[in-house]
């Protein structure tokens, strides 16, 4: 018998059912025991990440914490260090510390001071933002218009310097710097080192107690070749005037004098110099910021005689023997080339050989002469005393000059050179510029047995050698012969006939110098001088801006200078 289909219907439905409850209690079941897992699981996981947030706070960022929590009690505090102090060759002080005005500025995590002026100070106290620290930090310059050109001042740094590496440090607020001259170029040697100073703070920021502290260290105590009774002297000598004068020993090539003037108050900078009052050093029309010893350049007149005589002889282009016969003038084209002495007292020289052309700055010899040695070899023995070349002092600023030939005349004109080019040349004319810290050097050589010394500004026992044994010992006795017998009665230097110090007769070997500039024939005074003319013991050499003649403008300027130095020298 069939069952009934809706039996059969029926019976599957319950089946169905059936299944479906079972399916049902199957998944109550599975969901309370995932809840009891899911809520067992949450504590394990916060324990692992609390566990892993331990470890990495104390192990691996422990000592970054560490260092937070420490700045957050303690203050490292940066003191300037007092620069080195600056000394002439006898020890006496020429640049020291002064007491000046320190005030605090922000240097990232940590507290600077920086150097501010008296009123500065004033200022910062009344406003009652901080009490600015006393300390001995300004410079003061003993005697800060005669050294000023060879000192220069010192600064604090710019926005624009801050970060850059300078000494081996990168600079901050608190440096301060040297900006030119011996404050400059010395730097790093007068920089000390900085004090630093721990200290626990409140939660105000305020000072608890110093917990350590490091003394500033004061930079090197810097000695100078420079003489300071002669730097004086000098800068009395020519303060009034505009001109130049170096004094050196020719042996070893120290300066013991290099002034420029007009100069100006270094001191002044030192106690932070407004805008105004720098703007009108700058555009002073004297230009009192401008080192004329070193940095300015001039046609250099008789002064420039020895050197040719020198490269003349040397080549064989002509010899002690040689004459040539002052007539008044020589001729080239259409120009004449006249001897000073006939075109200002209208008097020849007759027969002249190459001393007495040294002694009475014969100009119709060395025309003559430099038209033998041709315009290639004035510009090789030019050269090789070095001129056209930085002679490399230490300090910034020092001129080439200019040592001119064909060549430079074609490139830099666009002219042929003549033969009156050469004539110019030959008598320090035309274009040829000079320092006159050139001219002292390049003279030297005449007075130290032929060895041109880089000049220094360090006091030392030795010559820094550029060259030696320049030329031969026939060439320096002839050349000197004509020197000396140029400050003796019938030279040129009338300012030192008879030279006598305190009784004693002194002799010197010398050079004047006339050069003629512009369109106005102006001349600049120009005077060089060793002294004794026997193993010198320094030379002195003079330049007077649009100063008149060398022999009756610039070698006063010396024959005093020597005078007060000899006096002071002479063994009694």
């Amino acid at each position: 018998m069939k069952p009934d289909p809706i039996i059969n219907i029926f019976a599957e439905n319950i089946h169905f059912s059936k299944k479906k409850n079972h399916s049902l209690y199957n998944h109550k079941e599975f969901s309370f025991k995932s809840r009891a897992k899911f809520f067992i699981l949450i504590p394990s996981i916060a324990i692992v990440i609390l566990f892993f947030q331990l470890f990495r706070l104390t192990i691996v960022r422990g000592d970054y914490y560490k260092s937070l929590s420490l700045n957050n009690r303690l203050k490292e505090i940066v003191y300037p260090a007092p620069r080195g102090t600056i000394v002439d060759r006898g020890e006496n002080v020429i640049v020291r510390n002064k007491p000046g005005y320190l005030a605090k500025v922000a240097c990232g995590e940590e507290d600077c001071f920086r150097k501010i002026s008296h009123d500065q100070a004033l200022e910062i106290e009344s406003q009652g933002k901080q009490i600015p620290i006393e300390t001995e930090i300004s410079r003061e310059y003993v005697h800060p218009f005669a050294f000023s050109h060879v000192l220069g001042i010192t600064g604090n740094v710019s926005e624009k310097e801050l970060g850059k590496v300078h000494c081996g440090e990168p600079l901050g607020y608190q440096d301060v710097l040297g900006r030119d001259g011996v404050e400059e170029v010395f730097d790093c040697r007068l920089q000390g080192k900085y004090g630093k100073e721990l200290v626990e703070i409140n939660a105000s920021g305020n000072p608890i107690k110093t917990l350590s502290k490091v003394e500033a260290l004061s930079g090197e105590r810097l000695v100078l070749s420079l003489d300071n009774k002669i730097q004086i002297k000098a800068y009395d000598l020519i303060k009034d005037k505009k001109g130049a004068v170096v004094a050196h020993i020719p042996q070893t090539g120290e300066i013991l004098a290099l002034v420029s003037s007009p100069s100006y108050d270094i001191s002044k900078f030192s106690d932070n110099l407004s805008q105004t009052e720098f703007e009108e050093l700058l555009n002073d029309k004297d230009k009192p910021l401008f080192n004329r010893a070193i940095a300015g350049v001039y046609p250099p007149g008789s002064t420039y005689k020895p050197i040719i005589a020198a490269g003349a002889l040397e080549e064989g282009s002509i010899t002690k023997d040689t004459l040539f016969e002052d007539k008044g003038f020589i001729v080239a084209g259409s120009s004449k080339f006249h001897n000073w002495y006939f075109t200002q007292y209208g008097k020849t020289e007759g027969e002249v050989d190459i001393v007495k052309a040294l002694f009475r700055s014969n100009d119709i010899f060395f025309y003559k002469t430099g038209e033998y040695l041709g315009p290639e070899k004035l510009s090789f023995w030019s050269k090789k005393f070095n001129f056209g070349k930085k002679l490399g002092i230490e300090l910034p600023g020092e001129a080439e000059g200019l040592v001119p030939d064909p060549t430079w005349k074609e490139k830099t004109l666009g002219e042929k050179w003549y033969l009156g080019d050469t004539y110019n040349v030959s008598i320090g004319q035309g274009n040829t510029l000079a320092t006159p810290l050139q001219i002292a050097f390049a003279n030297g050589v005449f007075a130290n047995n032929g060895t041109l010394c880089r000049p220094t500004i360090l006091k030392t026992d030795n010559c820094k050698k550029i060259r030696e044994n320049l030329v031969s010992s026939e060439t320096l006795n002839l050349v000197r012969e004509g020197m000396t017998k140029s400050c003796l009665e019938g030279g040129t230097a009338f300012p030192f006939f008879n030279f006598a110090v305190e009784e004693r007769i002194i002799q010197v070997g010398c050079k004047t110098g006339t050069a003629e500039f512009g369109s106005e024939h102006k001349t600049h005074a120009w005077f060089t001088v060793f002294a004794p003319a026997v193993n010198p013991q320094i030379m002195v050499t003079v330049l007077l801006e649009e100063g008149g003649e060398g022999s009756a403008q610039a070698a006063p300027i010396a024959k005093d200078l020597l005078t007060d130095y000899f006096t002071t020298h002479i063994q009694k």
